[in-house]
């Protein structure tokens, strides 16, 4: 594994293919969930796995269409080589447009733990400040590592949940950070 470099991609940059080299894996086995009103850990396993096909659609269906709004794609590379990605939407969000949604933060299964998704979530923080966000807003996963991630970078309970991503995603954890 070489130096990691993050580039800002565009529109252009958007196409079948850009992803495939990136490693979607992660076995869960706890994650946080809201048991008689309060936040509490509990057994869940599964196992999350993209296939070449998934990654496509979500370059052409989410990354796509949230950069040609205005969003921002940043893309860690070892190489050629997708070492993690996050998106963040250019649309303000919010009652007071104060978030700006980091819809998507990966990091490829065999770079974990070297500092990846705290560099990209940091690039997404700074463009937050530029576009004039306040916090950062997250779905997050629930995972129980994914949620120790998110409680590092600073982010605790959204202030206001986004209801169009808490139906989408009813068992992920709603959080803001902010900037």
């Amino acid at each position: 594994m070489g130096e990691i470099v993050i580039r800002s991609l565009g529109v252009r940059d958007c196409v079948p293919g850009l992803l495939q080299s990136f490693e979607r894996y992660q076995q869960v086995t706890r994650v946080w969930r809201t048991v008689g009103g309060e936040q509490r850990i509990v057994d869940c396993p599964f196992t999350e796995h993209w296939s070449g096909e998934e990654k496509d659609e979500l370059v052409i269906n989410t990354l796509l269409p949230a950069l040609q709004a205005g969003g921002a794609l940043y893309v860690a590379y070892d190489g050629e080589t997708v070492a993690g990605f996050a998106l963040l939407e250019g649309v303000p969000a919010g009652s007071r447009g104060q978030y700006r949604i980091l819809a998507e933060l990966y990091t490829s299964y065999p770079y974990r733990g070297r500092g990846i998704g705290r560099r990209l979530f940091l690039r997404c923080a700074g463009r937050t400040r530029e576009m004039g966000g306040q916090y950062l807003y997250i779905s997050a996963h629930s995972a129980v590592e994914s949620m120790a991630f998110y409680r590092a970078m600073g982010c605790v309970a959204a202030g206001e949940v986004n209801q169009r991503l808490a139906e989408k995603e009813p068992c992920d954890c709603q959080l803001e950070c902010r900037i």
